[in-house]
């Protein structure tokens, strides 16, 4: 019985499935960046770092930054993240790299170089230095790139007209991003530059998993702690798992949220002070809007079940199943169906599915 481990918060959760039931493993295949070549694309780099987002390949380009200088015997540059990422962030650093709070309401600075890393997005396609940029910055762009949303449904991987916004936005500012793609096996890829001339497309070319993909049952880890953390922060995952499914299939996320909801709009819809209908046509942009629009909208023909800390309460609302431990959800799928072929996708957050992938969502009783 082969062991299947899926990261969980800060460990793993660990599946036993059947060799029958085992099905496709949907993952990228591991090409990091030598240090020599990450080196060499960071050579140039000057300015304050600000950290928009706080992962382990965010960790090792700030390393590889510090490595740089030594050499060059070149003092390091000024980090700036939000006040309340700065104690994980100072963690596994290079001694002597300070860390202070990223205070700005205004807009980005010219000397800003902003970090972060690509992940998969049900509204714009990709999240990147450029979306992060607009939703912290941007209230009216973003209400007008959700009214420009492919439809009530999520594309994450696709090419949307919200990532052109995005760009539009962000390209009035006299800065610089580093765009980090990764996996499991490390920085795969990165974008030095202006964050408007990523064609993050292309760089994120080597994580698309081509073909139609119509599994009737996924399972999936979101793959980064941070995201993990809340809820509104591991929906993301759950699109890339919903784009793999076949239509009426069951979806598992793994995702502890043991912050809770994180997002104005999941917390008003649960409390009962947003509607659906305030969804489709809003007349401003609330914080987590789309996550919660998506989620209405596939939860209609998707059995989603998430396992989480989040307390039992948020089943009703959120139209989701919770679970505590994973295992037992496999054991009720097996249970209701012994033939039952399940796919696993251990990185959510990080996975990239073909344009086409889902084709009609169709009819594979695998």
């Amino acid at each position: 019985m082969p062991e299947i481990w899926l990261s969980y918060g800060t460990g793993y959760s660990i599946l036993d499935i059947k060799s029958e039931n085992l099905g496709t493993i949907l993952e990228t295949d591991p090409k990091p960046l030598s240090d020599e070549k990450l080196d060499e694309r960071l050579a140039d780099v000057s300015g304050t770092l600000v950290i928009l987002q706080n992962t382990p390949l965010v960790h090792q380009v700030i390393s590889r930054m510090y490595s740089i200088c030594e050499r060059r015997s070149a003092p390091f540059p000024n980090i700036l993240a939000d006040k309340s990422m700065i104690p994980s962030l100072k963690e596994g650093l290079p001694e002597g790299c300070r860390v202070d709070s990223f205070q700005s309401t205004d807009g980005p600075d010219d000397n800003m170089v902003f970090v972060s890393e690509i992940m998969s997005d049900g509204l714009f396609g990709y999240d990147s230095v450029c979306t992060k940029l607009l939703r912290r910055f941007g209230d009216d762009m973003m209400l007008k790139a959700y009214n420009k949303r492919t439809s009530d449904t999520p594309s994450p991987g696709h090419n949307t007209t919200p990532y052109g916004i995005a760009q539009k936005f962000v390209d009035g500012f006299e800065i610089y991003s580093i765009d980090i793609l990764g996996g499991r096996g490390g920085i795969e890829g990165l974008h030095v530059g202006h964050p408007a001339s990523n064609d993050v497309r292309h760089l994120a070319e080597q994580h698309v998993q081509q073909g139609t993909h119509v599994f009737p049952t996924v399972v999936a880890s979101v793959g980064d702690t941070v995201l993990g953390n809340t809820l509104a922060g591991a929906l993301s995952s759950l699109w890339s798992t919903w784009m793999a499914l076949k239509s009426n299939g069951k979806a598992v996320l793994l995702a502890e949220c043991k912050m809770g909801l994180g997002s104005d709009a999941l917390r008003l819809y649960v409390e009962g002070r947003l509607s659906p209908k305030e969804l489709r046509h809003p007349s401003r942009y609330i914080s987590g809007m789309e996550e919660l629009l998506f989620l209405e909208s596939i939860s209609e023909k998707t059995d989603i079940t998430l396992v989480s800390a989040l307390p039992q309460m948020y089943e009703s609302p959120l139209k989701v199943s919770l679970g505590r431990m994973s295992q037992h959800v496999i054991n009720d799928i097996i249970q209701n169906n012994s033939r039952r072929k399940i796919t696993i996708m251990p990185d959510a957050s990080r996975i990239f599915l073909g344009e086409y992938a889902g084709g009609d969502r169709g009819t594979d009783d695998g």
